[in-house]
């Protein structure tokens, strides 16, 4: 967490002198982003853990703890909150394909492709393929996701992501 001393030497570091009253503001704007940050953070690592959990339910063992992922796994889940939030602080609620809607159109962009087996390094996913043909269970992680961005989200969180 920045602290206005801080913040006040990096600016007098940069040779511009700007009052304590600005500083403050803008410390207060840059905890606010920080908090809401870590507040999409927190909750992407539970949509996260609980897309986990069901897949070891299933006998999928691929995926690795919020610690353990990859940036690009957790900037997907990062997204993926963030696309729910946004529609809910609007007064909407999503359908469960548009999660995965989303997910796929940022594998696409990324350059996957569908594999019969997930392998990141070829970036293959047997689920890069319509939601509506998605078997019942990988559904069910969209309405798992829906439902944790939905539990997590707070008014303020909602227009943070706006």
């Amino acid at each position: 967490m920045t602290t206005l001393a801080e913040l006040r030497l990096a600016w007098q570091a940069s040779g511009l002198h700007l009052s304590d009253e600005f500083l403050a503001g803008m410390l207060a704007y840059i905890c606010k982003s920080e908090r809401s940050n870590m507040q999409i953070e927190q909750a992407a690592k539970i949509a996260h853990e609980v897309n986990r959990a069901f897949c070891l339910r299933l006998g999928d063992t691929s995926q690795p703890a919020w610690e353990d992922a990859p940036d690009w796994q957790k900037r997907s889940a990062i997204d993926g909150i963030t696309l729910h939030w946004k529609a809910l602080a609007r007064g909407e609620e999503l359908p469960p394909s548009a999660s995965h809607n989303s997910w796929l159109a940022g594998k696409e962009a990324d350059g996957w492709k569908y594999g019969a087996v997930k392998d990141p390094a070829k970036k293959e996913h047997p689920c890069f393929v319509p939601y509506e043909d998605l078997p019942p269970d990988q559904q069910t992680k969209d309405y798992l996701f829906g439902a944790v961005a939905h539990a997590t989200f707070e008014e303020k969180a909602g227009k943070a992501t706006q």
